[in-house]
């Protein structure tokens, strides 16, 4: 019994930490940074700069998450033997058949018709695709900065705890494929670095 409960109570804690680990990073990263203010202040505007490009390149890529899997409607069958297979069928193929890439996933995607959409709306939108992973991506990204902002072993390494937290929940929840999320954790690294090189030219300028 305890064993059980102790086994449920780790599964959901380590399911909120990596639903929440973005915010949980971000929080944090405020707090570190408490005395570097021009630090900070970098650090959140690639953050929200980050949110905005993770939005344009689920919209450019509109590549599917493994949760978004339905069959196709299919036409209705007189007989009840064909309609029970029929939905047999379809229910197998509502099932990803692979958690790497929805390149390999041979199960049947759903349809997206395009909307011109507008301010919220145009985001929502954009986050039922799934490449790049946006949860990844912000992790990698508080993550790398924080690494090379503050040089700290103890510091980067909690954060590398609630980075990896987050990026195994992704793929367990279904919420993306693998290399959905990999690709989240290249563009966060990326822009993080390109963010602190950034903050290196201004401090030089200032000097």
């Amino acid at each position: 019994m305890g064993t059980m409960y102790w086994t449920t109570w780790t599964t959901t804690a380590a399911t909120y930490i990596g639903r929440y680990g973005p915010a949980i990073l971000f929080a944090l990263s405020l707090v570190s940074m408490r005395g570097k203010r021009l630090s900070m202040y970098l650090y959140m505007a690639g953050f929200f700069i980050g949110l905005l490009l993770n939005a344009v390149f689920k919209l450019l890529i509109q590549q599917r998450r493994p949760e978004s899997c339905s069959s196709s409607s299919s036409s209705s069958s007189s007989s009840s033997s064909s309609s029970s297979s029929s939905s047999s069928s379809s229910s197998k193929r509502r099932t990803s058949t692979s958690t790497l890439s929805a390149f390999l996933d041979k199960s049947v995607p759903p349809t997206n018709p395009a909307k011109a959409l507008r301010g919220i709306q145009w985001c929502l939108h954009a986050h039922q695709y799934g490449m790049p992973s946006g949860h990844a991506q912000s992790v990698a990204y508080s993550l790398a900065y924080i690494t090379l902002a503050l040089n700290s072993a103890y510091i980067s390494g909690a954060f590398f705890f609630f980075f990896l937290a987050t990026c195994v929940q992704r793929v367990m929840a279904r919420r993306h494929y693998i290399d959905q999320v990999l690709a989240g954790c290249v563009v966060g690294a990326g822009l993080a670095y390109a963010t602190y090189v950034a903050l290196q030219h201004i401090l030089e300028n200032r000097i």
